[in-house]
């Protein structure tokens, strides 16, 4: 979905799959990640250095986002325990590091990131309007049917760092 809506927009896209457990490199200077910390020790770290969103285990070992400066957290409605299947978030995120641009897409699950990318494809304008170039983070929710995204929103807002 993303590389064609990218490649619409006249990017020059090129896939690559990130080594799951292992450092990578991106391999151009601007490039975009769908992955999580968990699978990614390079976009756990880049994650790391976001000033305003952590996404990491909380104490009962359960993947959550949460925000650095308010302490909200946010978890996956898909998590055990949950009433619903159908719904899920995602950190989107612009980290730069040196000449690196990385925007990471990490779903809490995978249907979190498909839930994200819709959301950036429905908003892209609204998106660059908020945050232009610079770097940005915000939590995505998202409702499925099945895989079908029915629906995706900005559960935590674009904050710029």
């Amino acid at each position: 979905m993303l590389s064609g809506f990218l490649a619409d927009l006249a990017f020059d896209v090129k896939r690559f799959l990130i080594p799951v457990g292992e450092p990578w490199s991106a391999p151009t200077a601007s490039t975009v990640a769908i992955g999580g910390p968990k699978s990614s020790t390079t976009i756990a770290e880049a994650i790391a250095r976001d000033p305003v969103l952590a996404f990491e285990p909380d104490d009962e070992d359960r993947w959550v986002i949460r925000h650095r400066l308010t302490s909200e957290v946010y978890m996956s409605p898909i998590d055990p325990g949950a009433r619903t299947r159908t719904r899920d978030i995602a950190y989107v995120g612009r980290i730069t590091t040196g000449r690196q641009r990385l925007l990471i897409i990490a779903g809490v699950h995978s249907l979190g990131s498909v839930g994200a990318v819709h959301y950036i494809q429905h908003n892209l304008h609204d998106l660059y309007r908020q945050a232009g170039l610079k770097d940005f983070s915000m939590v995505v929710a998202s409702q499925h049917k099945g895989t079908q995204v029915i629906e995706s929103s900005a559960l935590c807002p674009p904050t710029l760092h």
